[in-house]
């Protein structure tokens, strides 16, 4: 008694035992040549006589049926019965413990990625955190030693530097709790209609002296009265986190220039510098929590690489995006569209 196994493709031939959840004798070969479909087809094919069938069940689900061909005719027994639903049974438990198998290694997997960003995000805030921290006590302590005393140039320069690395103390302090807000849903956004080339100017007030400290052309123009949907104070935080990184990744002589435009119905706020560029396989991944670009893993560069996962998700909750055009070694284009007044604003899911 040769017995073959049919390919589990052949999901027909058992159509009947998938039906009923259980063991069924299929037929013999003239029964089965008298039709059409896949089991004739295979008939033709083979010198099986008869055909039996039992149900796979994985989880409670029956996902197909384990089918026998034999060379000749033949009455299937109880006892064949039972063992082929056995047999069945056995694989199925089998494919079940597969699967978990899988499921198990893909959680830990996913526990050991989430834990190596949990490391490196950690190793980064304590390096970004303690840096302004330890400028901060370092010139406190040269005032409280008296050093300089009697140079009010030395002491406003070092209060100078104390209020700047407090500055960036905030900041850092401030995109991890903007980011906890916005994984938590809990961020506010208000929806208004304002001018595009308020938002311009004021942002590049704010970081002009950033840009002279660096030796960079600051320039921006603006379609006349042209307005947007959103909230002023996060297209603000976009712009500003936009700019800010225009002029750290850009080499000192190199130039950071902002354009506002309208089209389909949105404004659009884009932000071009001449700096080092992003490989085109990076635009996706810079937009994610804690990334910076490939080129300034050496983090020679600061912050909590939240910014523009910040940004992005800000434009989103507002009906809009922000995108990036770059080429590594002239500089990148990112892009903030927000609905203008001619469009209704239908935010995104973040």
């Amino acid at each position: 008694q040769r017995m073959r196994s049919l390919p589990v493709e052949v999901a027909g031939l058992a159509g009947e035992a998938v039906r009923s959840g259980e063991p069924v004798v299929i037929g013999t070969r003239d029964q089965i040549l008298r039709g059409e479909g896949t089991a004739a087809d295979l008939m033709r094919q083979t010198n099986i006589e008869s055909i039996v069938a039992a149900p796979i069940r994985v989880g409670g689900e029956i996902i197909g049926a384990l089918s026998y061909g034999y060379d000749r005719r033949r009455e299937f027994d109880a006892d064949f019965i039972t063992s082929l639903r056995t047999f069945a049974k056995e694989l199925g438990q089998a494919i079940d413990r597969t699967r978990g198998h899988a499921k198990l290694d893909e959680a830990r997997r996913a526990a050991d990625a989430a834990n190596q960003a949990k490391s490196s995000f950690l190793a980064t805030m304590s390096h970004e955190l303690r840096t302004p921290i330890n400028a901060i006590l370092g010139f406190t302590d040269l005032l409280e030693l008296g050093i300089a005393s009697n140079d009010k140039a030395s002491a406003s320069e070092y209060v100078t530097r104390i209020r700047r690395n407090t500055a960036h103390l905030l900041e850092l302090i401030n995109d991890i709790l903007d980011w906890s807000k916005v994984e938590a849903g809990q961020l506010a956004i208000e929806a208004g209609e304002a001018l595009a080339g308020d938002v311009i100017a004021e942002s590049v007030g704010i970081v002009r002296q950033q840009a002279e400290a660096r030796r960079i052309s600051l320039d921006a123009h603006c379609v006349e009265n042209a307005r947007y949907l959103g909230d002023p104070l996060r297209v603000r935080q976009i712009l500003l986190n936009l700019l800010s990184n225009a002029i750290k990744y850009t080499e000192p002589g190199g130039r950071v220039t902002v354009r506002c435009t309208l089209s389909d119905g949105f404004t659009r706020f884009s932000v071009e510098d001449t700096g080092i560029g992003i490989a085109a396989a990076e635009f996706e991944a810079i937009f994610e929590p804690f990334v910076q670009s490939e080129h300034v893993y050496t983090r020679t560069h600061g912050g909590t690489g939240l910014g523009l996962a910040i940004s992005r998700r800000l434009a989103r909750l507002m009906g809009g995006d922000v995108s990036v055009e770059s080429v590594v070694g002239r500089g990148s284009t990112f892009t903030l569209s927000l609905p203008s007044r001619d469009r209704r604003a239908t935010p995104r899911d973040a």
